[in-house]
């Protein structure tokens, strides 16, 4: 299975100055130290190598696997919900040549969490080569394009973080960094995602 960012969200889920204003910061002396802690706060949170495994703001990613399900009954789950929509479904067939799967063939459920894909009533899973990479499904995940469609707790989370890591920055070494204040913890909890 892997992982591969297609598309990635146009902004971050959180301003320079809202990082600012929380860290009551109001010169621009430390703006370069700043902005690179917004997206360290993002990157602990969201993507396949983090330990919530979120997507925060709207992004598409290419998933891919070495086949589909064999059981028709089997439900894929899809990575980093909250899912948006699957937007491609493509395999290489026993014959060796590409094929895309009708839409029209398969289900998606975007309530669940995480956001699952299963053949439609009446159709099974097609039969792809058996060879690394066979399946790829193209889908699209967030909770939206603007940082205003997040959890409110997630932006919460994400400045006490920037705020940890800016006030202990002196000893911010690679392993510091990892360190996630235990008041994000708690704000975080609920939305981790076990078992990817």
């Amino acid at each position: 299975m892997g992982l591969t960012l297609f598309t990635p969200p146009t902004l971050e889920p959180l301003t320079l100055q809202q990082a600012k204003d929380h860290l009551r910061v109001e010169h621009n002396d430390d703006d370069s130290i700043i902005e690179p802690l917004i997206a360290a706060a993002r990157e602990e949170v969201e993507g396949p190598d983090s330990v919530y495994g979120r997507a925060l703001l709207t992004q598409t990613w290419d998933w891919t696997l070495p086949c589909f399900p064999r059981r028709r009954t089997t439900k894929l789950l899809l990575p980093l919900p909250p899912l948006r929509s699957v937007d491609l479904v493509s395999y290489i067939d026993t014959a060796g040549d590409p094929q895309t799967w009708s839409a029209a063939e398969y289900r998606v459920d975007i309530t669940e969490t995480p956001g699952t894909l299963e053949p439609a009533f009446g159709f099974d899973w097609p039969q792809a080569q058996a060879i690394s990479r066979a399946v790829t499904i193209r889908f699209t995940a967030g909770w939206g394009a603007n940082p205003a469609d997040l959890p409110a707790t997630i932006p919460w989370a994400l400045l006490l973080m920037i705020g940890h890591w800016y006030t202990h920055r002196e000893t911010a070494g690679k392993d510091a960094l990892k360190e996630i204040p235990l008041g994000a913890q708690a704000l975080l909890a609920k939305f981790r995602i076990w078992g990817f």
